[in-house]
Formats: structure tokens, sequence, C-alpha cells
């Protein structure tokens, strides 16, 4: 994703103009005013640079890419310029290999070399390091500085990031994407001449979210990934697959690192149209919980043994046998798990494992694509005035947040063209706009990173957004600014956005489900209904399959409330990849009591899993291959990156195989996924024809392993001097294993690259060679394929517990009056109480958003601490009852009671950052289970409390710290003992 190439959306279409360029001999067609180096990189020439990057543009630091410019067709007299520099004119002559060029960017690799330190076979970039590339490419192979090299002191950046300045070559990467692209405030290059440092001015931990992009951006190895690093292997040496990113609704592509059956390392895999260049942290970090102790290896519940055959399973389970079966599937499972248990237990026992109130809100998402197409993040970058609704994409959906950054600059890019700027001046464009910024409203309840670019950040309470957004409704699409009313603060406010939607050439309205808020979503989606075509929309599901699971859903899909009301004495319960945490401890013990018997499919104990009557383990996303679906309804394919150890089984094959027991069969003889997928395409409405995906019919599969993949033959040694037979995978186009020239599949696509190289490009930087453009599209990739809208008309509103239906139609007077007659608004997923006149919603935190954060010792560490942020001015809400005599004194803790008898110890944050009358909290309890639902008073925690509390939050420190010593210890002990089957031929 180049955003500083022209727009090349529907408005901007035309096609830019080309030109003759001369290039040493060669007449080349490139586009004009275009950056000469990107032109050059695009047309697949190697030209070394450093500093310039595709995404932010240019500014000629590093002196690598230099050519000679001739004065004229002769080529006897020219001056060296900078590619990444010089724009494309016509007529051009200019000479790549031309002895002064060549020479020029040699010397500079000499100059970068003086102080860069020879440490190739310990670095952990060695192999897929941009620097080794470049030197290697221009020729340089001789060390020629025999003085002292200069040395720095490195800086602790976090558990994520390890820092080497030693190895920098001051090419200022790190600082532009870091401050300029991504808003960072906590680094910055220090110092001068020859003593540039890049860190922070003092050891602590990295604040942006995106501050793992700086191990990709660096082109040496400065930056490096440390919980790869604690538990290394070379980058040649890992097996890899392209997967997707499992920790939100965005659905960024990865690519998967595996060595000795664990997953070592998670890196960005291009794409276009979604994560470009870039990941967010939890991308990139959050899936070390499938290496983690909590992962379910065995069959529990039932006699036999972990490699039992179907007929055998099928015996063991028939015991448990009863008279109905119901399932409950999961946003998180694939979109064939999903399929398959639906099949297994019939429609009318399907549950989606929402409760009704959920199940209103995914729709409102899924319905919005009847009526635009919802904006991709490129459509996001491009946009020229984006409204937020009370969502912290920061934190819930970060890829997104980027997007909407660098959309703010259009305006700085429109006064740059009418300067005659180019867009990839990123120096000259940032001068000449200086703070100008294009419109952002953020509508939220509190304050967000996205503050330093927004026009509007000021924090707002619930029914304020909600009734601005019906406002929106009201005088947006039938009325102008000037007829909006003028009275009070929010009628200004909402003066200021008509006027700026009326401007704007691609409006955007982004909303979201993190807080469950559903009649904002409604609202929002009849905007959508009725806005002008030019108008762009998002609504952001709470799961990575979230819209894959709502279009399974129908009139007969059952919610938790409608599951819990059914009579289960005699039934089969089976939950699959879902810890139900929309219901409270007491709630889930009643329905493990309630069921006959309780059949849990899952990768990770939970409560559930530990009460269940059978437990059947199933593979990650890292072990498995499958369809999840985005919030543009986008699906995307993601595969294996080793073969899952025995009893380990895809969640649709658990299926299959209980379907023998508890179903009618209708999943019997579909060994293969693409079978599977065949029979959903006839027998499920609604279900996407995905051929186009897969390449089933491929002759030659791609490798898994790279080229330099070594020790295969090894690997078991100490074990048996046997080698077993690669593992086959019937399922995917790729083998496990260094064999395997496809690059495209039987009907001519790309297939997805499970690393990234090309020759002479070990780094990353060899993703352009794929690439139509540099930034473009990868070359002959596959058409995308999004879900049907057809199965929407289908859904049945009637549990819809807002007491309104999806048309949305009534006024926010109705509303309130069909709100209960108890202090109460919608809050979560559950009626929650106003308690001590505030309003409390969950605060949402990147590394502690879902069910899997405890189980990744670095999540953990960087979460912030259970606490509750409330307005300043709220102060006296809180103290009214308990400091009626003390009121000088500083509450700094704050005790919460349950209705579940319990209580929590909170930290009291007052602070100007949340609206009047909310309250934000956070509690490693708000993953697992309805915490809001079940508040019921709060008072000032006394000091025993704060004391107690203090030494738990001591203790749990300590027990992640031997937690994250104790799976790196178990992960390198496997290392020796790596299982024969596993390595072999799996099953």
């Amino acid at each position: 994703m180049d955003k500083f190439q022209p727009d090349t959306s529907a408005q901007q279409s035309k096609s830019p103009e080309l030109v003759t360029v001369h290039l040493d001999g060669q007449a080349l067609q490139l586009p004009k005013g275009e950056n000469l180096l990107a032109a050059i990189l695009s047309q697949k020439f190697n030209l070394p640079y450093f500093c310039w990057h595709p995404s932010m543009g240019s500014i000629g630091a590093c002196r690598q890419c230099a050519l000679t410019l001739f004065t004229d067709e002769t080529q006897q007299r020219g001056k060296t310029i900078m590619a990444c520099m010089t724009p494309v004119a016509d007529g051009m002559y200019v000479g790549l290999e031309h002895a002064p060029a060549a020479e020029f960017r040699e010397q500079v690799i000499a100059a970068m070399m003086t102080n860069h330190p020879h440490d190739c076979p310990v670095c952990g970039e060695g192999g897929a390091c941009h620097l080794q590339d470049m030197t290697v490419m221009t020729g340089h192979s001789q060390r020629q500085y025999q003085g002292l090299k200069r040395t720095f002191t490195n800086q602790y950046l976090g558990p994520l990031v390890n820092h080497e300045m030693n190895r920098c070559i001051t090419c200022y990467r790190c600082e532009r994407f870091y401050k300029d692209y991504a808003g960072g405030k906590d680094f910055a290059a220090c110092g001068s001449k020859n003593q540039v440092y890049f860190g922070r001015q003092q050891d602590g931990v990295l604040e942006s979210e995106f501050a793992g992009n700086l191990v990709e951006v660096c082109p040496t190895g400065v930056f490096t990934d440390k919980p790869f690093a604690s538990h290394y292997t070379r980058k040649w040496d890992l097996q890899s697959a392209p997967s997707i990113c499992q920790g939100c609704s965005v659905g960024c592509n990865i690519s998967v690192g595996e060595r000795y059956g664990s997953v070592r390392r998670v890196i960005n895999r291009y794409h276009h149209d979604i994560n470009g260049y870039f990941i967010c942290d939890k991308g990139r970090f959050g899936f070390s919980y499938v290496n983690s102790e909590s992962r379910i290896t065995s069959l529990s519940g039932i006699d036999v043994g972990n490699d039992a055959q179907p007929h055998d399973f099928s015996i063991a389970v028939a015991r448990h046998k009863s008279k109905a079966c119901l399932g409950i599937g999961s946003a998180r499972a694939s979109l064939e798990s999903n399929a398959a248990l639906k099949q297994l237990v019939g429609r009318d026992n399907f549950c989606s494992g929402l409760t009704a109130h959920q199940q209103a809100c995914i729709r409102a998402c899924q319905s919005l694509m009847q009526h635009k197409q919802q904006a991709s993040i490129q459509d996001i970058e491009q946009s020229d005035c984006i409204i937020v609704f009370d969502e912290d994409i920061t934190q819930t959906s970060a890829r997104i947040a980027l997007a909407v950054r660098q959309a703010t600059r259009n305006a700085a890019f429109d006064k740059a063209q009418t300067l005659g700027i180019p867009r990839w001046q990123d120096d000259a464009v940032r001068t000449a706009a200086q703070d100008l910024r294009s419109d952002l409203f953020l509508l939220q309840s509190k304050s967000s990173k996205l503050d330093d670019v927004a026009t509007f950040s000021t924090p707002l309470p619930q029914e304020t957004i909600t009734d601005l957004a019906h406002s929106l409704v009201k005088y947006g699409l039938n009325a102008t600014s000037a007829e909006a009313p003028m009275v009070a603060a929010e009628d200004a406010l909402l003066s200021r956005i008509l006027t700026a939607l009326q401007r704007a050439k691609r409006p955007l309205i982004i909303g979201g489900c993190s807080h469950w808020h559903l009649e904002l979503l409604q609202t929002i989606e009849r905007l959508a209904g009725a806005a002008p075509n030019h108008w762009q929309f998002a609504l952001l599901p709470d799961a990575v399959n979230a819209l894959g699971l709502a279009s399974l859903m129908d009139e007969h899909t059952l919610s938790l409330e409608q599951l819990q009301a059914k009579e289960l004495s005699s039934a089969a319960l089976i939950v699959m990849e879902n810890s139900l945490s929309a219901l409270s401890v007491d709630q889930k013990q009643q329905l493990v009591e309630q069921c006959e018997t309780l059949i849990v499919i899952d990768h990770t104990h939970h409560d559930l899993s530990i009460r269940a009557d059978i437990v059947l383990p199933s593979t990650a996303f890292t072990e498995s291959d499958g369809v999840v679906v985005n919030y543009q309804g986008l699906a995307q394919a993601f595969f294996r990156v080793k073969p899952p150890t025995m009893p380990l089984r895809s969640a649709w094959q658990w299926c299959q195989m209980l379907d023998d027991v508890f179903g009618q069969g209708n999943l019997n003889g579909l060994q293969k996924l693409s079978q599977l997928r065949a029979h959903f395409q006839q027998t499920l409405a609604g279900y996407p024809d995905m051929s186009a995906l897969f390449a089933e019919q491929l002759l030659f599969k791609s490798a898994r392993q790279s080229m330099r993949y070594s020790g295969r033959t090894a690997m078991i040694a100490n074990q048996t001097v046997h080698e077993p037979k690669n593992p086959v995978d019937p399922d995917s186009p790729f083998s496990f294993s260094m064999e395997g020239p496809g690059k495209l599949d039987a009907q001519g696509h790309a297939l997805p690259q499970p690393f990234s190289w090309a020759p002479g490009w070990n780094s990353n930087q060899s993703v352009s060679k794929y690439q139509v453009s540099v930034g473009g599209v990868i070359n002959n990739r596959a058409n995308h394929v999004y879900l049907g809208n057809d199965q929407i008309d289908k859904l049945d509103n009637s549990d819809n517990t807002a007491g309104y239906g999806a048309s949305g139609d009534a006024s926010a007077d109705a509303r309130q009056q069909e709100r209960p007659a108890t202090e109460a608004i919608i809050v979560g997923n559950t009626m929650s109480p106003m308690v001590s006149g505030l309003t409390f919603r969950k605060l949402p935190h990147l590394f502690a958003n879902d069910e899997f954060a405890r189980t990744i010792a670095e999540f953990a560490l960087m979460a912030p601490p259970p606490c509750l942020l409330i307005n300043t001015a709220d102060m006296d809400k809180l103290s009214a009852a308990d400091l009626t005599n003390k009121t000088e004194c500083k509450i700094s803790h704050v005790r919460v009671e349950l209705a579940d008898q319990s209580s929590l110890i909170l930290q009291l944050f007052p602070c100007s950052d949340v609206a009047k009358g909310v309250a934000y909290l956070h509690h490693p309890r708000v993953n697992h289970e309805p915490l809001l639902s079940l508040l019921s008073s709060i008072s000032v925690a006394t000091a025993n409390d704060i004391e107690a509390h203090q030494q738990q939050l001591n203790d749990e420190l300590q027990q992640i710290l031997e937690q994250k010593n104790r799976n790196l210890a178990r992960l390198q002990k496997t290392d020796q003992m790596i299982p024969i089957q596993f390595v072999g031929e799996g099953r």
C-alpha cells in the first residue's frame, strides 16, 4: 500500500501519463512525476536504497540510490543524482550501471560500514538483513576501516523490542515511521553528526501500539523481535505459512514461522487493501498462546487413546448419546468449523454463542453491507473527513486507527499538489502543510491516541454521542448546516460536522462493537442506507470471524438466552472454541448442570473445559486450515504452519467424528477440507464459493521451507537414524518441505507467500518483486471473495433487546420511554446499573482485550493494572457516602462490590480524559465474564484493602515472570525431543 502514489480510488481512476525514460540504453515507459526510485523498482531492476520506504516517501538521507543523469542521448556527460529525490520526466537518460554511480553507491556502503559491527553471525537480523542485501548488491566485499568503531549504550524498550544501537546506519526510517507515520511521542533521533542516537529520552516501554514494526522497518538489526530472540532460530530455518491475524476483525495478512514444533514469530504479509506494510503489536506478538502451557493436548472424559480411529471414538462416545444435541458456535472459530457444527446439530439447535443483544449488533454490522461496501484500509487512507462514533479504534482495531491517522494528511497532500510538490517528497509536504489536517471527529467518551490529529476529541457522554448520530440522520441527509439547530453545545458540534461532510469528497463514518452500543450501530446502518454514494462506512465487529458466524445465522439460530431457556436435562451440549464470556460464572455453572452431557472442543483451557464431561483438543489457527471473514465481509484463507500432533484435530474434524453419534451422518465421507467446502456450498444457504482462494488441483505445491532450510534430516537424529517421510497436507497448496516450485494455482493466480524472498533480496523488501508496481497489488492476485448479503434478508430482529426493530425508526424520546423505570442504560451486552451516578464501561486496551491476553507473558506485563478512570468532576460522587468528614483525603483505590458476593480493588485515576458521568473499568475478569452487569456498589478502599491488593499485584507479577521462564524452558526442552509423529506423516 503506497500512500505516496497517486490516488487510485473510483473518484480518481484516471491512469497516470506514461513517458519514456532510457535506463542503461533501455527505453522504459514510466509514470510522469513519479519517484524515479519507485519507478525503477517497479520495473524489477535492482537499485540499492535504505531511507526510502513506499509508505513513507522520500527524504534523501542515505544517499544510496545514486544514478547518473546524462545531459543527452550520447550519454557522455552527466551528474550523479539520488533516484528517490528525482521525479520521472520525459526523455531522461539515466545510468544505473554507469561506473561513477556504481562506485558512488559502493562508497556509501563503505562509509556506513565504518562503524557498523561485523556481527552478522550473531545478529538476529542475519540472513534477512537489508544491509546485507545492499552490501552484496553494491559489490562492497572488503572491510576497509581498521580503526576503532563508535559504540553506544543500548536501551531497554520493553518486552517486545530489542535495541542494538551500534548497528545503526542512520537511515532515519525508525524515527520517520514511529514519530511521523504512527504518531508515537516517546521516540526520536537524538544527537548530531556521527553521534546520532535513535531511542527514548530514557529507558522504558515503547508506548506506540505499532512499535513492533521497527523490527521490519529497520534495514539492519538495530531493532529486533525480543520474544523471537529469546527462543531463537535462524530465519531461513523457519517453516512458514501464510495466515490471517486473529486479533480483531480487520483480518491483517501475516506470515507465521515455526521450528521444532513451536511457533516462533509472526511478521507482516503484504496486502494492498488491508494491512499494507504494517501490522499492530497485538497481531505481531499475540500468537504465543498457541505455545502456552494452557493448551489442551489430550482427550478427557472418554476412554480412548490419543490416536483413536473414528470407529473406536464413536464407540467410546456412544454411551453419552442423548435425545437431543445442541451446539454453540464461535466468532473465533473458522467458517468451516461453524458450518460443520451447524450441520451436526441442525439449524434449530445451533446457537451463535452470543446474547440476543450481541446478535443484533453483529447483524447491524452485516446489514450495513446491503447499503454500502465497507471501506477498506486503502479507502480509509483516502478519506478527507472521518467521524468515529464511540469506538477507541487505537485499542480495538489498531490497524484501522493507523489508516485514519494517514487520512488526516490528505489536506496536506492537497495543498502540496497546489504548490507543485509531489506526494512522495515527504519533508517538503510536511514543511508546506505544517499543522494542516483533514477533518477527524472523535465522538467518544474517552480520549484516545488519535486526539493529536483530531479536529474534535472532547469526551462526550454516551447519550450525547447517540443523539448526535440521530441528528446526523435527521439533518445531515435532508437539510443544510444552516438549518441545523444552534441551541446546545452538541448542536454547534453538529453544525461543524455537517459543514465538514458537505465539503468532503470522500467522507467516512466508523463505528464498532467494543461497547455493544446497538442503538448507535443501527443508527449508522440507517445513515448508510440513505447516504450519498460517495459516503463510506465501516462497522467493526469484535472478533476475527464475527461476520463469518453471522453469515450462518438465520431466524432459527439461538441466542444464549434462548439456549438457557431450553430443556437440556436430556441433551448433549457441544461448545466449540467458545469460553462463553458473555455468561457469568454462576450462569456457566448452571448451564453445565442443566445439560446431560457437556462436550467442549477447544485448544486452550477455560472455565468450561474444566467442567466438561468430554474435552476434545482442537488445533489453533497455526495448526489448521480455514477461512475467516473480516469486517468488510471479505473471506480470507489461513494455512497451517505445521501439522498437528495427535490427538489434536481441527474443530470441523471433531464435528465430523461426533456426527456419527449425535448427528444425521451428513458429514460422513468428507475427509478433505475441499470436499467439506463443496458440501457446504450446496447445502448451506449463503455459503460462498471460495474455489478461487484455493489451488486444490495444483500439481507442484509451493514450499513452506526456504531453500536454505537446514537440519531437516537431523532433527530427530537423537531419537532415530531413520528419516521420516514428509507430512502430507491434502488441504492446502503448500508442502511441508523445501521442494515445490509452484508459483500459481490451477487458475493462474499467485499463491500467498509463506515467506518473503526473491533473488538478491532476503529481507522483507523483496515484496516489491511480486507487486505490479511498488506499493501496488500483488501480481496475478486472485479475485476477492465477499460473502453475499442474501442471507441478511432472512434475519429475524424480534430478539432486539433495545426495544425497537432493525429499521431503527423510533424517535429518541420513544426509546427513552422504552427504557426500564430503574436507573439503567444499555452498556455492554446486558442492562448495567448506573452505580453512584456513573455509567460504567469496559476500558479497551490493545493488550488486554481478549481471553488469551493473560496467557501471553509480554501482554500481561504491558496491560494496565486493575483500575477505574473517572472524570475529576465526578470525584464527589464516589466520596459523598464514605468521606463525609474526610474530604481533604486523596482517594487512591476503590472497592467495587459485585452481585456474586465477590469484590474488586481498583486503582482510581481521576482525569479529564473521560466524559463526565462515565467510568471506565479494567480488570482481567472482564475478558472472561460480564463483569459490568454484576456491579452493585462502590466505596473507598481501606488501607488493608490497598495493602492486600498491592501484594496480590506483586505476586501476579512474579507469577507472570515465572510463567515466561517456564514456557521458555519447556519449549527449549521440546526442541530436543520433537515428536516423530509430528515430523513424519502426522496421521
